[in-house]
């Protein structure tokens, strides 16, 4: 029987064609690795209860989020806009780019997160995930890299994905997973790991020293990583692939 996956993401990007089209990529991505992909959808639900065949489950509160737990295998957490700073101590950058939304969708994935530590339940982190898992752990964010950041390189442009190099440390499970010291990578971000959280590690930068992945110990989360980039828009890309096939492998063990 195919593992389920539950795809977090905010339920107002359901308003936006553009932003449908980007969620079933990850739906794509982690049925071609061999799972079963459904949404869970953070806020008032809208009626909308299946997104091209695959299944809408709203949750309008935290409480709702955390009795949908053994309906999947495995989390996958989508990109977005941005956390709000207030929940990590800081007061908002000029640019950064948030609403109560996102302020719902943090505080219903952070108690899925505190019922799935010590499940063994895998979580995987993408874009915003990342940020999230960041923050989860009591770290900080960089809230505009091109303003904050010291020669930066370009992370994010406004016509389609930027594209750059990203280093893997040698002794992390990210590195077992593609086997590569170095792939290119789709960038779509202004914002990234400042502060590291506590029991997370930093295992990919980009040339400018910008985090671009992160992972848990192995100890208490079978499987918690968090990649700044999208392969979900490298589908075709082995490290891509690579990737979700660990994602699914691990739900698999469960």
């Amino acid at each position: 029987m195919k593992r389920r996956i539950a795809i977090v993401t905010s339920g107002s990007r359901l308003d936006e064609c553009s932003k449908v089209k980007s969620l079933l990529n990850y739906a794509v991505a982690v049925e071609n690795a061999g799972a079963e992909a459904f949404f869970i959808a953070t806020g008032p639900s809208t009626g909308v209860r299946e997104i091209a065949l695959r299944q809408v489950v709203w949750a309008a509160t935290p409480e709702e989020a955390v009795e949908l737990l053994d309906s999947f295998d495995g989390l996958l957490l989508t990109g977005d806009r941005d956390i709000p700073p207030e929940l990590y101590g800081e007061r908002a950058h000029c640019k950064t780019r948030t609403d109560e939304n996102m302020k719902h969708r943090f505080i219903v994935e952070k108690a899925l997160l505190d019922r799935i530590r010590g499940t063994g339940k895998p979580v995987l982190g993408i874009c915003y995930g990342c940020q999230m898992i960041n923050v989860y752990f009591g770290g900080k964010l960089v809230q505009d890299i091109p303003s904050q950041w010291t020669k930066p390189l370009v992370h994010s442009q406004s016509c389609g994905d930027a594209y750059h190099p990203v280093s893997l440390h040698q002794e992390s499970r990210l590195y077992g997973i593609i086997g590569q010291e170095t792939i290119n990578v789709a960038s779509s971000h202004h914002q990234a790991v400042k502060d590291l959280g506590l029991g997370l590690k930093a295992v990919a930068y980009a040339p400018d020293r910008i985090v671009e992945a992160v992972e848990a110990d192995e100890k208490e989360w079978s499987f918690l990583l968090g990649v700044q980039w999208h392969p979900e828009r490298q589908q075709e890309e082995a490290h891509a692939q690579k990737l979700f096939q660990a994602f699914v492998r691990a739900c698999e063990r469960q």
